[in-house]
């Protein structure tokens, strides 16, 4: 008949499979390390100076976050930082050393995870699952 609707579930299968592809490669998992690196860097970093102790760097090293990825979602975490100087850096407050500058600001929230999550997902991941959902 010709009013027969059409059945959409293999164009949908498809798009779940382009998606899926996307979200679990490896140059899916390369960007999202980078941005993390780039945000901390910028987010994080370059909010202020310390004057007594010398930067390690471990938020904005590429190699110290994992990631992992499934069809419908990606997490991604820094293995060479502890949950607690995780929250000090986020949350801004937590600073044990009264005579820093930083503490002298708290709280000073630096929420560079958010940032970079949401630069990797509108500048990255969204246009390459457009691009492979419009390429055969």
């Amino acid at each position: 008949m010709a009013n027969d609707p059409f059945d959409f579930s293999d164009v949908f299968a498809e798009i779940e499979n382009k998606v899926a592809d996307v979200m679990q490669s490896s140059e899916a998992e390369q960007k999202l390390k980078e941005t993390m690196s780039r945000f901390a860097m910028s987010d994080v970093y370059g909010q202020y100076f310390p004057t007594m102790y010398s930067r390690q760097y471990r938020l904005s090293t590429p190699g110290n976050y994992t990631v992992s990825a499934s069809a419908d979602s990606i997490t991604v975490e820094n293995v060479n930082i502890s949950d607690e100087i995780f929250n000090v850096i986020e949350g801004g407050s937590g600073y044990r050393w009264k005579g820093s500058q930083i503490y002298k600001m708290e709280p000073f929230p630096r929420p560079y995870t958010q940032h970079a999550i949401d630069s990797f997902v509108d500048d990255w991941l969204m246009p390459e699952i457009e691009r492979q959902i419009s390429s055969k």
